[in-house]
């Protein structure tokens, strides 16, 4: 739960930041960002990863500790969880591609922007949190180790 809501508050700071700048949340209108802000595409482009559960980010390990354990005693509900998270991450790519690389179906295209250094500073911290939550993950599972 810690580290979805690390991943949940950076997803909502980028559309947040994305809202500000074309004032707009239809995807028709949300498009080419690797081109109006490319380091804002990187930043989005990590979060999207970790939450489809990229290796090495904590969605990746806490996604196949409750496969693991599930498995052993649903193998079939775990298969079908399995299906979730591979199709959950063909929607959240091809939501990525629409939003980073289309072109402006028209010429109201804001034009270049940057995050400020407070955006990319808390953008930065979320990024290794995920991280950090994904590498080290006995870390916060040693917490939870019941005690005879």
């Amino acid at each position: 739960m810690l580290n979805h809501s690390i991943l949940v508050l950076g997803l909502f700071i980028v559309s947040s930041f994305l809202f500000d700048q074309k004032q707009s949340y239809d995807l028709q209108k949300l498009n080419n960002l690797s081109q109006e802000s490319p380091w804002t595409a990187v930043c989005f482009f990590i979060l999207v990863l970790a939450s489809v559960g990229l290796p090495s980010t904590g969605s990746f390990a806490g996604e196949f500790f409750i496969l693991m354990g599930a498995f052993q005693f649903h193998p079939l509900a775990s298969f079908l969880a399995g299906l979730g998270v591979i199709f959950g991450a063909i929607y959240a790519l091809q939501f990525y591609r629409q939003i980073a690389f289309t072109s402006p179906t028209s010429s109201s295209s804001s034009g270049t922007f940057r995050l400020n250094l407070a955006q990319t500073f808390v953008l930065l911290v979320i990024i290794f949190a995920i991280f950090f939550i994904g590498i080290f993950p006995h870390f916060f599972f040693s917490t939870l180790q019941v005690q005879p």
